[in-house]
């Protein structure tokens, strides 16, 4: 541990006066001296490093500061019990299909070369702007790829080095050949939570590609990228523009909500593929591609990046040797999720059964009046998708393959559906989670609530880390961290779940972390809270993110939702997100303000000015001058009347003499320190700083 000179000089001092004699007087008050002098040391050091958390500056060395202080992160730092050929030895067998006809390359080679010979081959040469706009949109503080260039050096080239970049690439279009570095890989392997350290496949395989290559794929993908996204099924959601996660959840709980109403049951199986995108076929991929996009040129670059890849997998500083990647797409590619989309494009659809796509998540549902409809219709269906697998080299996963039903018939609650795939029958389970959203029988979402309440609990918990009473970071800084840690994760995909009668279990969670931005005492009235934390109460900006995610489904025609019709509302207790109001017109932000000044005088004193989303004045005042002024302001502290209340002490007596100390009392009357009024604490004055300082330790 690093020390100053007066520790070390005391230690030197301490270490001799005990070898002469332990249990003197001088030794035990050198060795007092000592610890005092490490725990002033710590203590400035911690001031320090929290003081120092700027998000605005340096967000990349404020975050990493912020993760090593999550004490929830994986703790397991011991050596794998694996080997990294091992996990390497796993990708290559992940890769591998369930079935290789005879002959199947030759036939796919024979197909695409007959689409190619009709194809067009045009492709104009790259420009300066492309690649310019491209770099634009790498991201910093990425690892480098084998080459040793990193995202920082690419922005940083000068206009020579772009225009060779631009010839390079250009000179890849046309020979249909890229650098050999370009298609050696690192592996980095990580243990996924939760598994086994000795199984090869409990590892998560994080692929680091050259920056330029990403690049180039950039380049490529921006030029195919309109003709693929006008070809992919509506069904499909995953990584395309105007289709987020949000939409394509709400998609199915509207379709399970149409069922209620039109008194149906629904039954929905969550499709599992082991390993989906290490199991893509470079042959059957091209020839899907070619038969999309047709285009001779585009076809042989991109087989110029399938081919002849290589990758080597390290863990803990040990690597494992090279190994030929013969199918699969990288992980971290930029081309890889547009690719997977046009290989599994063509999934067979079926009669009465909707499908519900995001990347390789597919769920198919169906509804009926029946269980035994149900269930023939979805055995039906898998049967038939296994054939597709089968056909394209796909590995489906039924014990990992969940099916679920949704109704309201609370006496056939416990009535599971009989659904077998591949001669196994499927696991029902209660909450089913679609891309991170648990459901439940009846979309209550009271699982998903609870979930979701434990795991805002864990990051208020970071949060208060830097917050510490005497030398917490700055009120900025802590604001910026609760939204980005806990209040975005609380409402992700908010719209799906807002209206449901559970939303409010998260909130408890929330009014913590508004009360470690503030200071603020948990007996402090919310409306206060929230205003000086600047964040409006959860449930407006629930119900705002709700009708921003409505103005979007009915006005933008890539919405999953968009133009879908409402069924007759039979249902008075029901509030599916199509019963749902738009913004009409207002800004979010402003709306948000709105709804925010109404609830604040329904529940509250009127008070000016009004709310606000910037943080009010005082946020260059120290922790515990910051606190003590928000705790003034609200006029909730820890005064001797309210410590009476709550019963920790047996008088209110001041020790002024009054006979009940109030937060009125020692701001304008207490005869012990300095005065203040009610528009010195809103400016945070001198007057405020001088009665902050004063009082910060008692309040």
């Amino acid at each position: 541990m690093w020390c100053s000179k007066q520790s070390k000089t005391l230690y030197s001092e301490y270490k001799q006066a005990y070898e002469n004699d332990p249990f003197a007087e001088d030794t035990i008050e050198i060795g007092e001296s000592l610890l005092s002098s490490i725990g002033s040391e710590k203590r400035d050091r911690w001031q320090e490093l929290i003081t120092g958390i700027d998000l605005t500056h340096n967000s990349k060395k404020a975050w990493k500061t912020i993760k090593k202080l999550n004490s929830e992160s994986n703790t397991n730092t011991s050596i794998p019990e694996t080997t990294p050929n091992k996990v390497a030895h796993q990708l290559l067998l992940n890769g591998k299909p369930n079935n290789k006809p005879r002959g199947y390359k030759k036939k796919l080679k024979e197909d695409t070369n007959k689409i190619m010979n009709e194809s067009s081959t045009q492709f104009p040469p790259f420009s300066i702007e492309e690649v310019d706009a491209g770099i634009k949109t790498i991201k910093l503080g990425k690892a480098a790829g084998i080459d040793g260039i990193t995202p920082e050096m690419v922005h940083h080239l000068g206009p020579r080095a772009r225009e060779w970049i631009t010839r390079l690439f250009n000179k890849c279009v046309i020979t249909k050949k890229v650098p050999k570095v370009w298609k050696k890989t690192i592996v980095v392997a990580l243990l996924k939570p939760g598994k086994d350290p000795k199984s090869p496949k409990s590892y998560r395989p994080i692929s680091l590609l050259c920056v330029l290559y990403k690049l180039y794929e950039r380049l490529i993908m921006t030029r195919i990228s309109p003709i693929v996204d006008d070809q992919l099924s509506c069904d499909q959601a995953g990584f395309r523009p105007g289709r987020s996660c949000c939409g394509q959840v709400l998609n199915l709980t509207q379709f399970i909500e149409d069922g209620y109403e039109n008194q149906l049951k629904t039954g929905a199986v969550f499709v599992d593929l082991t390993a989906a995108y290490d199991t893509v076929n470079h042959k059957a991929l091209l020839f899907k591609v070619a038969k999309m996009i047709k285009n001779t040129t585009i076809i042989k670059v991109l087989e110029s990046l399938l081919n002849n890849r290589q990758y080597f997998v390290e863990m803990n500083s040990k690597k494992s040797r090279w190994r030929l990647q013969k199918n699969g797409l990288p992980q971290g590619s930029v081309l890889a999720p547009m690719l997977f989309n046009i290989y599994t494009n063509d999934q067979p659809q079926f009669r009465n059964i909707r499908r519900f796509i995001y990347a390789d998540d597919l769920c198919i549902a169906t509804q009926s009046k029946t269980f035994e409809i149900i269930e023939n219709r979805l055995t039906e269906a898998l049967s038939i998708l296994s054939g597709y697998y089968k056909q394209w080299f796909l590995n489906a996963n039924p014990g990992k393959t969940q099916v679920c039903t949704f109704h309201l018939n609370n006496h056939q609650a416990n009535r599971i559906l009989r659904v077998k795939w591949e001669n196994e029958e499927l696991e029902n389970t209660k909450f089913p989670v679609y891309l991170g959203v648990t459901l439940d029988r009846t979309l209550s979402f009271k699982e998903h609530m609870r979930k979701l309440k434990e795991n805002v609990a864990s990051r208020n918990n970071l949060l208060r880390k830097l917050a510490n009473s005497k030398w917490g970071t700055d009120p900025n800084t802590l604001k910026t961290t609760a939204v980005a840690l806990c209040i975005s994760t609380a409402e992700y995909c908010a719209p799906v779940w807002a209206r449901s009668c559970h939303a409010s279990a998260v909130d408890a969670e929330l009014n913590q972390a508004c009360r470690t931005i503030t200071g603020n005492l948990k007996p402090t009235p919310l409306p206060a809270v929230y205003r000086k934390a600047s964040i409006a109460p959860p449930a407006i900006r629930r119900d705002t993110l709700t009708r921003q995610e409505r103005d979007k489904q009915l006005s933008g025609s890539r919405h999953p939702l968009y133009g879908h019709q409402q069924p007759p509302q039979r249902l008075k207790s029901r509030k599916s997100f199509a019963t749902t109001n738009g913004l009409d017109g207002s800004n979010p932000a402003q709306h948000r303000l709105e709804q925010w000044e109404i609830w604040d005088r329904s529940t509250f004193h009127p008070t000016v000015p009004p709310p606000s989303e910037s943080l009010p004045n005082g946020t260059s005042f120290k922790r515990n001058e910051w606190v003590a002024l928000n705790r003034a302001r609200a006029k909730v502290g820890r005064t001797q009347d309210n410590l009476h209340k709550w019963g920790l002490v047996p008088q209110p007596t001041c020790p002024c003499g009054e006979p009940i100390q109030t937060m009125d009392h020692i701001l304008r009357e207490c005869t012990l320190g300095p005065h203040c009024t009610d528009q010195d604490l809103l400016d945070a004055n001198q007057s405020a700083s001088q009665w902050c300082q004063w009082w910060h330790e008692k309040i």
